[in-house]
């Protein structure tokens, strides 16, 4: 909710609170997480700094629910894997569980 001294027209422009997902902590963004955050907003040729990928190749083939397991329980153990920016780009929530997406290609 906006200030009581907030202007009507700024504040019926203002965000609609956002409900915290179950289980969930929000923290405010750091200056850098906001810059990462307005590259993202600008296109992928600004954000592609702040990306990092790998592609593996393994020569045997892989149990998918085993692999998604191992990525829960990696997620489980590290909240910066848990956490995403919120609605209002205001701030981070770190959720209390978060499965990791997994995408496979069978090359």
């Amino acid at each position: 909710t906006p200030p009581a001294d907030t202007p009507p027209a700024l504040a019926a422009a203002a965000p609609a609170p956002v409900a915290l997902p179950a289980g969930a902590v929000r923290w405010p963004l750091s200056e850098a997480q906001r810059e990462v955050w307005l590259a993202t907003l600008a296109g992928d040729d600004a954000s592609v700094a702040y990306d990092e990928s790998f592609a593996l190749r393994v020569p045997v083939a892989l149990d998918e629910a085993t692999v998604r397991r191992a990525l829960a329980l990696l997620a489980a153990r590290h909240e910066a894997l848990r956490t995403t920016i919120d609605a209002a780009h205001e701030a981070q929530l770190v959720h209390a569980e978060l499965a990791p997406a997994l995408v496979a290609s069978d090359l």
